[in-house]
């Protein structure tokens, strides 16, 4: 009876062997699929992150591309206005040199008629002067 005892110990100890072992496989199988689930969770928050990163990089680029369509946009435009001012200047300018040449050619018409009145008046003097 003794043998049997021990061999019903040993049995009853690898019955609790294999309950225990079983318990654990069950317990690593929660764990791995807890750890699954974990990882699948992290992967999707992961992706929405990338995805907002991307987002974000794609309005950077399309806030550098306005405003460099914004930056030529003015440009232009102030060259525009620098080319308005330019061509009224030039204008300005033509329309003084006009003004000018008139004021010029009226000032030498009357030099020469005020040498003419000079020489008329020498002249009239000069007869004065003999009669006398």
């Amino acid at each position: 009876m003794a043998v049997e005892s021990r061999a019903e110990v040993g049995t009853v100890a690898g019955g609790r062997q294999q309950e225990a072992l079983r318990r654990l496989q069950a317990q690593a199988e929660q764990r791995i699929h807890l750890g699954k689930r974990l990882f699948d969770a992290a992967e999707r928050r992961f992706s929405a992150q990338q995805q907002l990163v991307d987002q974000i990089r794609r309005e950077q680029e399309q806030f550098r591309e306005q405003v460099a369509a914004d930056g030529r946009e003015r440009v232009e435009q102030i060259e525009q206005r620098v080319g308005r001012r330019m061509d009224e200047l030039d204008a300005r300018l033509m329309a003084m040199e006009r003004d000018w040449s008139r004021m010029e050619s009226r000032l030498m018409q009357m030099l020469d008629r005020t040498e003419t009145l000079l020489d008329h008046t020498r002249q009239l003097l000069s007869r004065g002067i003999d009669t006398t």
